[in-house]
Parts: C-alpha cells; sequence; structure tokens
C-alpha cells in the first residue's frame, strides 16, 4: 500500500510549485518595491527643484536685483513651505528689504528668522541684520537692544566685531562719544582687514571731534 501511494508523479508537489500565499507575498513586495523607486525619483526631482529656485533667488539677491529677489523669495517660501532652507530665505529675503530701503518690512522679515527659527545658524547674521535694520530706521533703543544680544550671545560669531562696530555707531549718535571710541578702538586691536580698519578710523574720527577731541580727530 505504502509503495502504491507513493508510486504516482502527482503523489507530491514539485519543488518548483509555488504556494499562493508565497505568490502573493512576492506580488506585495514587488508591488512595494515599486512604490519605493517611484518615491525617491519624486522626492529627488523635488529637492532639485527646491535647489533650482533657490539657487535663482540667491543670485538675484547678490547681482543687486532686490526687487526680482524678494519675489522669487515668496515664490519659494510658497511652493516649498517644509524646506530646511526657509531661515537662510527669510534672512536674504530681510536683507533685500532693507537695501531698498523698506526698514519696516525688514524688520518684520527679520524677526521671523529670530521667532520661528531660533536655532538657525542664520540667527546671529539676522541679529546683526536686524539691528542695523532698526539704526537705519532711527529707532537707536531697539538696534541697542538686539546687537546688545548678539554680541553677548554669540561670542564666535563672525558678527561680533562688525556688532560692537554698529554698537559704537548708536553711542555716537546718542552723544555718548567716549563709550562710541571705546567700542570703535576695541574692535581696531581686534581686526586687521585693512577695509574695516579704514571705516573705523573715519568713524573714530567723527566721534573724537563730536567729544572736542580735535587734535586727536585729525591725528586719526
Amino acid at each position: 500500500l505504502c509503495n502504491q501511494a507513493g508510486s504516482g508523479d502527482d503523489a507530491r508537489p514539485l519543488a518548483s510549485q509555488v504556494s499562493p500565499m508565497k505568490q502573493f507575498r512576492q506580488y506585495v513586495y514587488a508591488l512595494l518595491l515599486c512604490f519605493a523607486f517611484a518615491f525617491c525619483r519624486a522626492h529627488q526631482g523635488y529637492a532639485q527643484q527646491e535647489a533650482t529656485v533657490f539657487t535663482f533667488a540667491y543670485n538675484l539677491y547678490q547681482d543687486g536685483r532686490y526687487d526680482l529677489a524678494i519675489t522669487e523669495f515668496d515664490k519659494f517660501m510658497r511652493d516649498f513651505p517644509q524646506s530646511l532652507k526657509l531661515s537662510d530665505v527669510l534672512f536674504y529675503k530681510g536683507n533685500a528689504q532693507q537695501k531698498l530701503g523698506q526698514y519696516d518690512d525688514a524688520i518684520y522679515t527679520l524677526e521671523r528668522v529670530l521667532s520661528q527659527y531660533p536655532n538657525s545658524l542664520m540667527v546671529d547674521d539676522a541679529l546683526y541684520a536686524l539691528g542695523d535694520a532698526y539704526l537705519q530706521k532711527g529707532a537707536l533703543q531697539d538696534a541697542a537692544n538686539t546687537l546688545n544680544r548678539l554680541t553677548s550671545q554669540y561670542l564666535d560669531s563672525p558678527y561680533l566685531l562688525p556688532g560692537i562696530a554698529l554698537t559704537g555707531d548708536i553711542l555716537a549718535k546718542q552723544g555718548e562719544s567716549a563709550s562710541a571710541i571705546q567700542s570703535y578702538m576695541y574692535v581696531l586691536d581686534q581686526t586687521t582687514d585693512a577695509n574695516q580698519r579704514e571705516s573705523l578710523l573715519l568713524r573714530l574720527g567723527n566721534a573724537y571731534r563730536q567729544s572736542g577731541q580735535h587734535a586727536k580727530a585729525i591725528e586719526t
């Protein structure tokens, strides 16, 4: 009986035969691979488009075409609301507005960098630009408060010395010539850049004249 039961070719399945469940699993696996591949392709295309739009707007900014740059930065924020570059975009947009003398708009935009992206690498950049915008607007106390935050919290920032020098400008406008001179002298002692030193010496000379130290003003 045992021999008879195992004698036929169809008595047991061939090794090459696949169960329906295994076929289904293979189908699902292949389908998932297709979806994953399509997602990766779409993501790569999205990232490439994002980089292209940002670069185009940034190049307009670098070329001094600030009106067009602002338009393109707005388009970027509208089209890529989850981008990791949003703090950069807001910073450059605020700078462009400042270049155009749109100080209220610049202040609003730069404040957004600080409030919405407090951990961004652009915070110290934004603080310096915001302090300058307040100064240009004539809001001296707001400018001083902003720059004090920069110079007290971001000691490794490349904007530290420019921030101290800008604080000197605020002090000079407030009639505090002695404090302004101290600010300018401190920055002069720390920098070797020829252009920065020339600018600082001019500002220092004005501060000496303002304080009545005409001989030092001439010497400077």
